[in-house]
C-alpha cells in the first residue's frame, strides 16, 4: 500500500474503500432487533478518551474570555465613537455672491452690433444719434 512519488520515496496511500452497508430491518417498536447470521460478535467500542486536564481548561477559559471582552471593548467603543458623541458640524466659508450688473433699461443698440441695414429694417436707432 505504497506508492513511489518523483523524489523516490514511498509515501502511504489511502486505505481502500469500504463496500456500502447493507440495508437491515428496523426493529417493531418493543421488540429486540434480529441477531446477525454468521458474524460474530461485536467489536469492543473505543476507549474514550481521558478529559482535559484542568490547568488547560482554565487556560483556555481565560484566553477566550479575555479575547471576548477585547471585542466587546472594541464594539462599544465604535458604536459611541457613531451614534453617540455629537457630530461636529462642518463649516466652510464661502464668500457672497457678486451682484449681477445692472439690465439696460432702454430699446438702444450699441454701435458697431448691427449694419446700417439693419438698424433701418429694425426701425432703431444706434446710441449717440
Amino acid at each position: 500500500m505504497t506508492g513511489l512519488v518523483k523524489s523516490g520515496r514511498l509515501f502511504a496511500m489511502a486505505a481502500p474503500a469500504k463496500a456500502p452497508a447493507k440495508p437491515h430491518a428496523v426493529p417493531a417498536k418493543g421488540r429486540p432487533a434480529p441477531a446477525a447470521k454468521g458474524k460474530g460478535k461485536a467489536e469492543p467500542a473505543a476507549p474514550e478518551a481521558p478529559p482535559p486536564a484542568p490547568r488547560l481548561s482554565r487556560l483556555k477559559l481565560v484566553v477566550f474570555g479575555a479575547l471576548g471582552v477585547a471585542m466587546l471593548g472594541t464594539l462599544g467603543a465604535a458604536s459611541w465613537v457613531m451614534y453617540f458623541r455629537p457630530a461636529e458640524p462642518v463649516y466652510v466659508d464661502i464668500p457672497p455672491p457678486e451682484p449681477a450688473p445692472p439690465r439696460p433699461t432702454g430699446p438702444y443698440v450699441r454701435q458697431g452690433d448691427l449694419s446700417d441695414e439693419l438698424w433701418r429694417r429694425m426701425g432703431v436707432r444706434p446710441q449717440g444719434e
